[in-house]
């Protein structure tokens, strides 16, 4: 049950209230009770409504105790934040005991600090993470859908995984580090378990090379990730995956270069979003990680996201109009319906 915070003033007059009541319900029931009746009935009657009154204050008493609990917990985030900035006060003093020469670098790297902080702080984003840190809130996030999705009946589970992928160089390689590694696995696990994912697929940086003639280490790279998202024995069979071969430029600076959410079953259209790579480095090919605090600015990215869902199509209507349109060379062509991917016809019609 939530708690009920009851202010001092409404309390006492609860008490005094709650005393009264109990006063007048043992004069009536004493005065109701016969002439005859033995002085023990008197005493049990007396007894009982005395219980009943401890019972009313105790519980005024715990809701009293429990606002001060909390009042205790607010005091003491305050204190930490106090803690915090006297930390940063110190850093200061410590810098203005220095040398002259020390002291200078040390204050044009605090201004750029700051100058960054201000920035991040009004756009209302992290900025980039560390890969611990990026792939600790990715895991933060799968335990909460996972967790949700265990309390729900799960034949009627509508919350999903929203995601957006424009293949970096790290993304869906298990052997590039033991943390997207573990993303994976975790992803396959939550596939196992029945919960949806549907992914965009962005082809703008990768399109390039579908046209090459030679399946150089590259190549091979992107086709190991467009065989595990989209044959038909892939290991995450709730995962749907939709391509789209480009976005327009200023909806990039909007998602990034893709991104992971958690919609949650009830929730009315709120996400949970982690950008794969931070806004302040676009031209990046690896995953860093960036968190998105702006409600308004998730808006944006799950309207692009919307649009992306209806204009995506299917793995092997894309790839089809793709080599139909000269954008995919045979010899990688030939590489995916060797890897099981059997889209295509002698013809190359659609």
């Amino acid at each position: 049950m939530d708690n009920i915070n009851i202010s001092p003033k409404t309390l006492r007059i609860a008490v005094l209230m709650t005393n009264l009541f109990i006063t007048v319900v043992i004069g009536l029931l004493l005065a109701l009770l016969p002439e005859k009746t033995s002085i023990g009935v008197y005493f049990a009657v007396l007894a009982v409504n005395i219980v009943a009154l401890i019972s009313i204050l105790q519980f005024f008493i715990d809701q009293k105790f429990i606002e001060y609990e909390n009042n205790i917990k607010s005091l003491n985030n305050k204190i930490s934040d106090i803690e915090k900035c006297v930390g940063i006060s110190e850093v200061y003093k410590r810098i203005l005991m220095l040398d002259e020469e020390e002291k200078e670098f040390h204050w044009t790297n605090l201004s750029d600090v700051e100058t960054k902080l201000n920035k991040l702080i009004k756009e209302r984003r992290s900025g980039g993470l560390a890969k611990s840190v990026y792939y600790g809130k990715l895991h933060d996030a799968a335990n909460k859908i996972v967790e949700d999705f265990m309390g729900k009946d799960k034949r009627k589970y509508k919350g999903e995984i929203w995601a957006m992928s424009f293949w970096q160089d790290d993304e869906w390689d298990k052997d590039s580090n033991d943390y997207e590694d573990g993303w994976i696995k975790a992803l396959e696990e939550m596939d196992k378990l029945g919960i949806k994912t549907i992914r965009i697929a962005v082809m703008t940086y990768k399109n390039s090379l579908l046209k090459h003639k030679y399946i150089d280490r590259e190549v091979d790279n992107l086709l190991k990730k467009i065989v595990d998202n989209c044959h038909e024995n892939r290991v995450r069979k709730n995962t749907t995956t939709l391509f789209v071969n480009d976005i327009a430029d200023d909806l990039k600076k909007i998602v990034g270069k893709g991104f992971f959410a958690i919609k949650l079953d009830g929730d009315n259209g709120g996400l949970s979003l982690i950008r794969g790579v931070s806004l302040d480095n676009l031209e990046g090919s690896e995953l860093e990680g960036e968190l998105v605090f702006d409600p308004n600015e998730v808006k944006k990215i799950r309207n692009v996201w919307e649009q992306c869902r209806i204009t995506g199509k299917e793995p092997k209507e894309f790839f089809l109009r793709q080599y139909t349109n000269g954008s995919i060379s045979e010899e990688v062509k030939d590489e995916l319906v060797k890897r099981g991917l059997d889209w295509f016809d002698e013809k190359g019609s659609i």
